[in-house]
């Protein structure tokens, strides 16, 4: 359902495999060279996903969390390392 309509909503109990889920659905969409927006009203399951992301993490996938000038730096650092060198000049 996710990868075939703009909007989707991942609910469940804790434990459930929401995280999982999710990361499923981001790398999937990257690999397919879309662009996503994963929001939550819960910090705690964005760190989650964003540790997963992170461990897996490739040039392919890159990411900005939001939130803090940290983490938005070092999305920006994500990005900027995924792109070309010969691009950026």
């Amino acid at each position: 359902y996710a990868l075939n309509h703009p909007f989707t909503v991942i609910t469940g109990p804790p434990g459930t495999g929401k995280s999982q889920v999710v990361l499923n659905l981001l790398a999937n969409l990257a690999l397919n060279g879309q662009t996503v927006l994963f929001a939550s009203k819960n910090n705690q399951a964005v760190n989650t996903v964003i540790d997963k992301l992170e461990s897996i993490q490739t040039n392919y996938c890159p990411f900005i969390r939001g939130g803090n000038k940290n983490e938005k730096t070092k999305g920006l650092e994500r990005v900027l390392t995924s792109l070309d060198k010969d691009y950026i000049q």
